[in-house]
This record gives structure tokens, C-alpha cells and sequence, in this order.
């Protein structure tokens, strides 16, 4: 593991993809690799990031960028394409590229790939919004040469699975803006369409993605806040009988609420700004120490690279619109050595749009274990 200011001699280096394409990037440069590993290979879906370009070059063709370094590259991932097919193009283009041929010899560029694999509609706020993938069948051969599957269940067959509920909890508290920010006209509009039983499932799920686009963010934190108190009162009664267990948020205040409400238990938590000397203290105590039985992480900051599989089951009182962050951070629990199920819950606040939005996050997340389990 190398710090910013140290120069990378060793025979193996191991970095975060913001260090090596930061502070270590000319650094590494100067260097020949017989093999580069690219874990969480899924980070690089989006081929105009620093990070991208940084590992794959400025064109994604590996002519430069630290791929350009290495004899052998392997990407690794337990979800290549997190929202939609078109988020493999970039490690297709860089280091597969004869998977994406055209018939004049070649590779696709990222427009014809999207436009040949995903499902596309025009977006009220510009441009072109990608809503699902086509042509599956056919991707999946061209795929199929230059992909090793390896399911869980595959390497652990005997291990306990993952079982996905909604934990359905009543407000509190601090409602006032919530309802007026659900009343509002553009809310209502979507919650109607959303709700209507004559439209299909892609319909609703895009209604209620574009209540998350307009007023996503203020509409997570304040339902966060709503949900935090009781997710609390249901984390004191499953502990009188459960040994630990995860729960994990996204906004500050939320995660600020869930550990003043559990106080008792001596939360760990891990979020933004935690240093990874820290992140691992708080990994070692939680799966070591049976006095420290809750564990809060944010979904980013917490939810890949770290082992909580000491834990009965995993709160997401926060989740994810990416279907792939939500499986991420249910996987932190499971364990083959397990044989008791694990139970991820959704927290849901009851009679309000959180129902809607979370019966959805709740099925993408259970078809994505389904998949990759």
C-alpha cells in the first residue's frame, strides 16, 4: 500500500484508483507491470472520468494510461455494468475491443454500442436518458469469450443466501416538509402515474426516477430523517435477541440519528472523511469485540471492501436508486461459512412516496442477487 509522497519500487503495488491516477500516476508511469488487477472494475464505467482515462487513456483504447503499462489487465467486478449494459463499453473498448467489432473492422464507438444495447428515451432536462438494455442475447455472446463468471454459489454452494423485505416504519417526527415537498405539483403528478395500476412496472419505475431526478435530494434526506426513529426503536427490539447487526445511510444527519438512538450499544461508524486506518480499526472491532453489535457505514464509504459478515442481518435505512450499490452493501454480511440466511431489510416509510420508491430499490436489489448469487 503506497502513500502519496512514497515512489512505487516494490515488486507488487496495491492503490486506491484515485491514488494511482493521482498523486502516484507519473510515478507509475515510469514503470512495466506484468499484471495490472483492476478490482471493482465497475468504478471505471464512465469513460470521461480522471479515473477512467487515467487507467485506460484519453481515447479508452489503452494506447496510454496505466493499462498501457501492464502485459496482462484484469478487471474484476461482481457488477460489470451496474445501471446498464452501456457501462461496460469502456473496459470492452480498452481491453477487449474485438468483443465490440463492427463489420467494417472496427470497434464500436460508445454511441453505437448505447445506441445497438440499451434502451434510450429523450430527457426533459436534455439529452438522452438511458432507461434499460435491448439486445441482450446478442451481447451476451459477444461477451461470452472474454467474461469468467463465478457465482457465489458456485465457489460456496453450501453457504446461506440473502433474503430481501421491506421494514415498513411509521414518521415520527419532522413531517411538515416532507408533506408539503410530496404535495408539490410535480410529486403528485408522478405519484399518480406511478400508482396506477393500468400502466406497466417500467413505467412507474421511470415516474418515480423522475420525481428522484427533480427532487431527489431533498426528498432522500427528509424521508432519511422521517425513517431514522423508528428504524432505531426496531433496532432496540431486534437486538434484545440478535447478537449484531448493520445499518447503513447516506446523508450525515441520518447516520448522526442512528447513533445517538443506539448510543447504548457503542455504535462503530464509517463515513465520509474516516481514514482508512480507522475504517479497518472499525472492521476488526465489529467482527472481534461482541460488546460493539452495531455497525453504521454510509452505502459509499462503507459499502464495498470491508467484511461485516459477523452480522445476523443489514439495515438500509438510505438506499441506492443504483441497484448495484444496494447489492454491494447487502454483501458486506454474507459469509460461507454462514448457514443461517441473511435477511437484508429495506427501511420504508409507511403511507408515504418512500413505499413506492422502495418497493422498486427492493426488487432491482433481490433481482441482482438472483443474478450474481
Amino acid at each position: 500500500m503506497m502513500a502519496g509522497s512514497e515512489q512505487p519500487t516494490a515488486d507488487v503495488v496495491i492503490s486506491t484508483y484515485d491514488l494511482a491516477t493521482g498523486a502516484l500516476y507519473e510515478k507509475l508511469m515510469k514503470r512495466q507491470f506484468d499484471v495490472l488487477v483492476l478490482d471493482e472494475a465497475h468504478k471505471l464505467k464512465n469513460k470521461s472520468t480522471n479515473r477512467t482515462i487515467g487507467v485506460f487513456g484519453e481515447a479508452t483504447d489503452r494506447r496510454d494510461g496505466l493499462a498501457s503499462k501492464a502485459a496482462h489487465v484484469y478487471p474484476l467486478s461482481g457488477t460489470p455494468a451496474p445501471n446498464h449494459p452501456g457501462e461496460l463499453w469502456p473496459t470492452l473498448r480498452a481491453l477487449f475491443p474485438q468483443a465490440i467489432m463492427r463489420e467494417n473492422g472496427t470497434p464500436m464507438p460508445a454511441s453505437a454500442f448505447v445506441d445497438r444495447y440499451c434502451k434510450t428515451k429523450f430527457s426533459p432536462f436534455g439529452g438522452i436518458q438511458i432507461v434499460g438494455a435491448k439486445n441482450k442475447a446478442e451481447l451476451r455472446d459477444r461477451l461470452k469469450p472474454y467474461f469468467l463468471r463465478r457465482r457465489f454459489a458456485d465457489v460456496y454452494p453450501d453457504a446461506a443466501g440473502i433474503e430481501v423485505q421491506q421494514l415498513f416504519v411509521d414518521a415520527q417526527s419532522n413531517l411538515d416538509e416532507l408533506r408539503e415537498l410530496e404535495k408539490s405539483d410535480v410529486c403528485a403528478d408522478l405519484m399518480r402515474l406511478a400508482q396506477r395500476e393500468d400502466v406497466s412496472a417500467e413505467v412507474r419505475r421511470q415516474a418515480l426516477k423522475e420525481i428522484d431526478e427533480k427532487i431527489g435530494m431533498r426528498l432522500r434526506r427528509l424521508t432519511g430523517m422521517a425513517k431514522a426513529p423508528g428504524v432505531v426503536a426496531w433496532a432496540k427490539e431486534y437486538l434484545e435477541d440478535r447478537k449484531k447487526l448493520v445499518l447503513f445511510g447516506h446523508h450525515t444527519e441520518v447516520l448522526d440519528a442512528l447513533c445517538d438512538g443506539l448510543a447504548k450499544y457503542k455504535p462503530l461508524r464509517v463515513s465520509g472523511g474516516v481514514s482508512g486506518k480507522a475504517r479497518a480499526e472499525a472492521e476488526h472491532l465489529f467482527q472481534t469485540d461482541p460488546s460493539r453489535r452495531v455497525f453504521v457505514g454510509n452505502l459509499i464509504s462503507a459499502g464495498e471492501g470491508i467484511d461485516l459478515s459477523v452480522a445476523d442481518d443489514v439495515v438500509l435505512v438510505e438506499s441506492d436508486w443504483v441497484p448495484g450499490t444496494n447489492e454491494q452493501a447487502v454483501r458486506r454480511i454474507v459469509n460461507f461459512a454462514k448457514k443461517r440466511e441473511n435477511i437484508a431489510w429495506f427501511a420504508t416509510l409507511a403511507k408515504s412516496i418512500d413505499e413506492q420508491i422502495q418497493r422498486t430499490n427492493t426488487q432491482k436489489t433481490a433481482d441482482l442477487l438472483a443474478i450474481f448469487n
